[in-house]
């Protein structure tokens, strides 16, 4: 019974032994694996620390970016308007010289009131056509003397006056237009010219068809004219008009 007991109490303690190399071992790996996790989570944080700063630093250089972006558009922005001021200050100044000096006016920019070889406007109007171009009417006030031949036109069936060269600055005209116009009242015209314009009566009375060659000829004369308008319709025969006031000897 002895030996029975003594061979049990052998094996409990090479159990309980066994158990507490086992439990060590086991204590002993969970150590490891515990400073093994800790190093990782050291790593971790780390890396998300460096993460950090690199998000940092490119939202530090997105935020540079935006602001050279920012600062250059301004810039431009700013040369722009400066550049646009500098355009529009030599435009004006343009205007003014060539309205002045040559009475050149812009159709764009004349409005009423405005002064152009001594006439004043006194009606601006702008028509837009289907196609894209516009009409432009411009009423002028005042009279103007002028140097130039008048001569009959088939093609506008009217008495047209042909301005001299050295008589252009003395009446509202663009740099385009053809520098000619339209007599109102031709009736007034024919009474001051008297037989100068019997030529002109016989191409009136004659038909387009005619050989009218022979008579085609003109009247120069130096002559007053009020209540200029300006007309111009793109792709057409319209042409601008003036009244006949007097002539001059």
């Amino acid at each position: 019974m002895k030996k029975v007991m003594f061979l049990l109490l052998s094996i409990i303690l090479l159990v309980i032994t066994g158990c507490n190399n086992n439990i060590d071992q086991l204590s002993k790996e969970n150590e490891q694996l515990k400073l093994e996790n800790q190093e990782l989570n050291s790593k971790n944080l780390k890396l998300l620390s460096e993460n950090k700063e690199k998000d940092s630093k490119i939202q530090e250089l997105h935020t540079e970016l935006e602001i050279k972006e920012i600062k250059s558009k301004i810039l431009i922005e700013k040369q722009l308007e400066e550049h646009n001021r500098i355009i529009e200050e030599l435009t004006a100044l343009v205007d003014t010289e060539l309205t002045e000096k040559y009475g050149i006016f812009n159709r764009e920019t004349i409005n009423s009131g405005d002064k152009v070889s001594g006439l004043t406007v006194i009606d601006v109007k702008k028509e837009k056509q289907d196609t894209g171009n516009t009409n432009y009417f411009v009423n002028f006030n005042g009279q103007f003397e002028l140097k130039g031949s008048v001569y009959y036109s088939q093609l506008h069936d009217d008495y047209i006056f042909r301005v001299n060269t050295d008589s252009t600055n003395k009446i509202p005209h663009t740099l385009y237009n053809i520098l000619a116009f339209r007599i109102e009242n031709e009736d007034r015209l024919k009474k001051a010219l008297g037989n100068k314009i019997d030529n002109l009566d016989k191409l009136e009375k004659l038909g387009p068809e005619e050989n009218v060659s022979k008579l085609e000829s003109e009247v120069p004369i130096k002559a007053v004219f009020e209540d200029f308008s300006y007309v111009y319709i793109p792709e057409s025969d319209a042409i601008s008009s003036a009244k006949f006031v007097k002539v001059i000897n």
